[in-house]
């Protein structure tokens, strides 16, 4: 029985922590912080949905993408990690006093989906997988972590009211610190590839 499981374990256990629900439930926490409840759980469901379906098509198209592109896995780091980066310095040096809009739209796609849950991390993941043990079992590890990051986001507010407002106003300026360090860290793996 653990012979035919463990495929499946060894692909869903890279794919889950590349994916990071918990690494970055502090910055969606705080991208999430004033929300209304219907529209933050809805924005989870499309981002955890849209992420799932992202890592899926780069199953079956991203090696063909990437040939066809040029484009590395470094590119993709460095990418991912530009963008995170202006993300988080938005966020940082928005007036505190101004309202901020975050329509689920906004939110769901970029930046929840791409870059944070299927970002250049999951993706390379995804071909890694792909290669060792094939398209069923990396398309079972996808469809799995995509309803644990879905049950794990939807919870998150569960954090939050922990907290109260002033530790969830300190943690959201935390997280975008943190994420601000995550798109570092991920450019500069980015560069290192390439040389």
């Amino acid at each position: 029985m653990y012979a035919y499981l463990r495929p499946y374990i060894l692909s869903f256990v890279p794919l889950f922590i590349a994916m990071g629900a918990f690494d970055f439930l502090p910055v969606i926490l705080g991208m999430t912080a004033g929300m209304a409840e219907p529209r933050r759980r809805r924005a989870m469901r499309e981002g955890a949905g849209a992420a799932g379906l992202i890592l899926m098509g780069f199953l079956f198209l991203g090696k063909g993408v990437f040939l066809l592109l040029g484009v590395s896995d470094y590119d993709f780091l460095i990418a991912g990690g530009l963008l995170l980066l202006v993300l988080s310095i938005k966020a940082l040096l928005l007036d505190p006093e101004r309202p901020r809009r975050a329509a689920p739209a906004d939110l769901s796609i970029v930046p929840l989906a791409t870059p944070l849950l299927a970002g250049p991390a999951a993706m390379a993941t995804t071909v890694i997988l792909l290669n060792t043990y094939g398209a069923a079992v990396t398309l079972v590890s996808i469809v799995l972590n995509t309803l644990c990051t879905w049950a794990i986001l939807d919870r998150a507010p569960l954090l939050g009211r922990a907290l109260g407002e002033k530790g969830s106003q300190a943690l959201s300026k935390i997280s975008y610190i943190l994420l601000a360090s995550i798109a570092v860290m991920m450019i500069r793996h980015g560069i290192a590839g390439w040389r």
